[in-house]
């Protein structure tokens, strides 16, 4: 399954829907970002919301893409890796 970007939107998707997220917000001169790549949640709970204002766009994750998911500590193995290629730059680790 391949996943890409989609001009003006934020976020990874795949031919079957959205499975990551990253937003930020400025109020009074600070700054909150967040990184959301969706591995194994409920995704019962995204049918009462519409996620990103993607009404046509379901949340997927890659458990429901693969029929099974990587351990949390793969996941974040694997998207530490590609960051730090993407953006070239050493991750050093720290706490988990």
């Amino acid at each position: 399954m391949t996943a890409f970007r989609k001009p003006r939107i934020t976020g990874a998707f795949t031919a079957r829907g959205k499975l990551g997220a990253i937003g930020v917000r400025v109020t009074r001169g600070v700054a909150f970002h967040g990184f959301a790549f969706n591995v194994s949640p409920d995704l019962s709970h995204y049918r009462l919301i519409v996620p990103c204002g993607l009404a046509d766009t379901p949340v997927v994750s890659l458990a429901s893409l693969l029929g099974t998911a990587p351990s949390m500590v793969a996941a974040r193995e694997a998207v530490a890796r590609e960051f730090a290629e993407v953006f070239g730059v050493e991750l050093v680790s720290g706490s988990p």
